[in-house]
């Protein structure tokens, strides 16, 4: 008769349940060989979970950038005719400004730009309606 309850570890002499060593049972290769394959097939699950993510969300990125990017370069391409309509009226105005600070052209100006005559030129007034032949 054992005066141990069946409920209860026989202790070896000396040790408690404390400071008894657990005894494990070592891993078959086979066992470790089934880990590492399992862990292994994880961390492949997990990456190709975090690149899908990615992926998805880089090409709902796309999705939504690519109409904006076509209505900025609609604008562009307007911006860009206004600009080659406005550059033919800056041609004109340069070549009005050349010929205004002209020293040579400045009585000619004058001339068109007033109703001022030279001493030397006398008004001409017509009377009457003119006639159509």
């Amino acid at each position: 008769p054992s005066s141990h309850s069946s409920s209860q570890r026989p202790q070896h002499r000396g040790q408690t349940s404390a400071t008894r060593p657990l005894k494990r049972k070592l891993a078959s290769p086979k066992t470790t060989l089934n880990r590492a394959v399992v862990v292994q097939t994880l961390e492949l699950g997990i990456k190709l979970g975090v690149n899908g993510i990615l992926g998805t969300a880089a090409i709902i990125g796309l999705v939504k950038l690519v109409p904006y990017a076509v209505h900025r370069h609609s604008g562009l391409q307007q911006l860009q005719a206004e600009a080659i309509a406005v550059e033919g009226r800056v041609q004109e105005l340069q070549q009005d400004f050349g010929r205004y600070f002209d020293p040579k052209e400045a009585e000619a100006i004058a001339r068109q730009e007033t109703i001022r005559l030279t001493p030397n030129q006398r008004r001409i007034y017509f009377q009457g309606t003119p006639t159509s032949h």
